[in-house]
């Protein structure tokens, strides 16, 4: 895997774990629920976290390449 597309796909998933910190995105008895409404059955793409996700992804690869290259560090 490409190391921006690792890093894309790590701050995609650990967005996932903020929002399971955060109490946005719970599992329980084996059901999904986003903001307290079961979605145990919405279809992938229209799951509400993976489209905050993905639309936190950008943001989020752009700033740390930006940390990155403010610091003079490698990728």
């Amino acid at each position: 895997m490409k190391p921006d597309l690792y890093i894309e796909t790590l701050l995609h998933e650990l967005w996932h774990l903020y929002q399971h910190v955060h109490g946005t995105l719970r599992d329980k008895h084996g059901k999904r629920f986003w903001r307290g409404v079961d979605h145990s059955k919405t279809n992938y793409d229209d799951q509400p976290w993976e489209k905050e996700a993905y639309a936190k992804e950008k943001d989020l690869v752009d700033d740390y390449f930006i940390y990155l290259s403010n610091n003079n560090l490698p990728l």
